[in-house]
């Protein structure tokens, strides 16, 4: 998919990913990418093709992927289309800290090396997805365990809502932030509240 924003330079040696006059590169050869709208519409119709509701897995869901998702069907009015075909998400983060609760770290690539006891190229969307279906795979997790680290799509909407508002009334107290009025945990906590300047400045 092409980016509709700049990669930055932290990211892109992360995922090794640039764009140059709007063509996407991995590790510096071009690759076939389609804008958003189109992309995301040929996820919906790939999920439509399983002709019953699913649920994603995603390694930090709750707090990255489906809000990264939902955002992004909302800003291309398919989340409609996406509702009918999907009836939530599993956290693999929370899964993994529920039922292996003596390990010191979490992150996907530590836990495949750990417990499948191979490496592979994290990062790369492809190559995470199949680490992770191996891994749940491998611990054999239950039903129970699956449902106590899920949630539903409605659920990941008005998360996604909340944190959307939460940042543009965040950016409207960016004044008291720069003259330390108030700190960032502060303004968290005030734009969290639904309060932007305009009603401080009212009170």
């Amino acid at each position: 998919m092409v980016p509709t924003k700049p990669i930055s330079a932290g990211a892109s040696r992360v995922n090794q990913l640039t764009v140059r006059r709007g063509k996407l590169y991995h590790k510096g050869k071009p690759v076939d990418a389609v804008e958003m709208k189109d992309a995301l519409q040929k996820f919906v119709n790939w999920l439509k093709a399983k002709n019953k509701k699913v649920v994603l897995f995603a390694h930090n869901a709750n707090a990255f992927d489906s809000k990264r998702i939902i955002y992004t069907l909302m800003r291309c009015n398919l989340l409609n289309p996406f509702r009918e075909c999907v009836a939530g998400f599993v956290d693999t983060l929370s899964l993994f800290k529920n039922v292996l609760p003596e390990r010191k770290t979490y992150s996907q690539e530590s836990l495949v090396t750990d417990l499948l006891g191979v490496s592979y190229e994290a990062h790369d969307s492809l190559e995470d997805v199949r680490a992770l279906q191996k891994l749940v795979a491998h611990v054999n997790v239950s039903s129970k365990e699956i449902s106590e680290s899920s949630f539903t799509v409605d659920y990941a909407v008005e998360n996604t809502k909340y944190c959307v508002n939460r940042a543009t009334n965040m950016n409207t107290l960016q004044p008291l932030l720069v003259a330390k009025v108030i700190c960032k945990g502060m303004g968290e906590k005030i734009a969290g509240s639904n309060l932007q300047l305009c009603h401080m400045n009212l009170a």
